[in-house]
């Protein structure tokens, strides 16, 4: 995205109107046709204009610029050609201002896509001039994620500093802390905890699975007796109580003269999980209580 103009530029300059200026920076007194800028420029304007609208947008920010005296447009060499567009000296001068240099290098030859990578790139990232670093993608991505997440570096760092200020910014690690695995993981783990996040961050682990199993502290005898704990809490039995079963199975008995009375023990049995032998069995082989009924029995059948 390509800023506004500042107030020592043109003040009724558009983006558009910059950009097509920089666009022309490079290609010398000869110029380039109307529709080499258009096809350049595409890839920059697609998502507002395309196709024929962006052609008609493109002649007019050219006539615009002609009549501003910044662009010239000589008469063609051959009829019926369109006339080539190129930079007057004051146009020359306001786009050298827009990109915050006096001149263009002189080596390498200055090109569109050069200009893309470096200057242009800079300007629309508010990065000083030269940009030079940015021309490497290693280069690009580093100044990008050290302006937008406000990282302490310069304005061109390396990328592999910009990848260990970020992680120290992204998990909150001190400006001091060593980046290696182990601290990583503990910052890692220390965000599960949030604020009781402890201040060491060799006891992070230990703090998470205190948490876990709710332990009162983070020693190796609380986590353990902690765990046991939460097993008693959590346990339930897996005997089946015993007092419904007869009134289950007569309801189920009663919802049709089909179902037999061992279908219906049969059932309230594998329902509970117990193998319907246990309907003829004690209740110590069962799993049931000693107190209890000694067998369960079925509801005498009524006469019909």
């Amino acid at each position: 995205m390509i800023e506004e103009p500042s107030m020592n530029e043109e003040p009724d300059l558009s983006p558009l109107d910059l950009l097509v200026l920089t666009r022309l920076l490079p290609v010398g007194e000869k110029g380039d046709s109307p529709a080499r800028i258009r096809k350049d420029l595409e890839s920059l304007l697609e998502h507002r204009w395309s196709g024929n609208v962006l052609t008609e947008v493109l002649d007019r920010t050219l006539i615009k610029l002609t009549t501003r005296g910044l662009v010239a447009r000589p008469p063609a060499k051959k009829k019926n050609a369109v006339p080539a567009v190129l930079l007057t000296p004051e146009g020359r001068q306001t786009v050298l201002a827009f990109l915050n240099v006096s001149q263009l290098p002189a080596k390498p030859k200055p090109t569109w896509a050069a200009l893309k990578k470096s200057l242009l790139l800079a300007r629309s990232l508010g990065l000083p001039a030269p940009g030079q670093a940015l021309s490497s993608i290693a280069g690009f991505k580093a100044a990008v994620l050290r302006q937008k997440f406000g990282l302490p570096l310069g304005d061109y760092p390396d990328l592999k500093s910009v990848k260990v200020e970020l992680t120290r910014k992204l998990l909150a690690m001190g400006p001091k802390e060593k980046i290696s695995l182990e601290t990583v993981q503990a910052a890692i783990f220390g965000r599960e905890l949030g604020e009781h996040r402890p201040a060491d961050p060799k006891k992070v682990l230990d703090r998470l699975v205190s948490r876990q199993v709710g332990a009162r502290r983070d020693d190796e005898k609380e986590l353990r007796d902690a765990a046991l704990r939460m097993d008693q809490r959590g346990r339930r039995s897996s005997r089946p109580a015993t007092l419904s079963f007869a009134i289950r199975a007569r309801g189920l008995r009663s919802e049709g003269p089909s179902r037999s009375r061992g279908m219906c023990f049969r059932t309230v049995w594998r329902q509970q999980g117990l193998h319907h032998s246990c309907l003829e069995s004690t209740p110590e082989r069962c799993g049931l209580p000693r107190h209890g009924p000694a067998r369960v029995q079925a509801a005498p059948r009524r006469s019909q």
